[in-house]
């Protein structure tokens, strides 16, 4: 399963920065086992576009360029790859009101 693997890989005695070197965090990073948000259950490769949604942002407006953390633990190790956190409004500039009309609820 992609999650366990990814969990595998995930662990502090992996990813610390006396054992992973740059070429193994990249290693980790294009493996596609890293779940993102969107519409389907979606496992993807780590690019420089993939950000951490930040807090509080409803799942319903995030798109695959948002990584999925379930845990705090998760977070960190997108953090230690590299994966930078979001703010509110790149995630409104960029996920929402390009998708409004789509987003919109049913009318009635």
């Amino acid at each position: 399963d992609k999650r366990e693997l990814r969990a595998f890989f995930g662990q502090r005695r992996w990813l610390n920065e006396e054992s992973c070197s740059r070429e193994d965090a990249m290693i980790v990073m294009s493996l596609p086992i890293h779940e993102v948000y969107g519409e389907a259950e979606s496992f993807q490769a780590l690019g420089g576009s993939k950000r951490l949604p930040p807090a509080g942002v409803s799942r319903e407006l995030l798109t695959e360029d948002y990584v999925r953390a379930e845990t705090d633990a998760e977070a960190d190790m997108y953090r230690f790859l590299g994966v930078k956190t979001a703010s509110l409004s790149q995630v409104f500039a960029e996920s929402v009101i390009p998708r409004l009309a789509s987003l919109e609820g049913p009318k009635g």
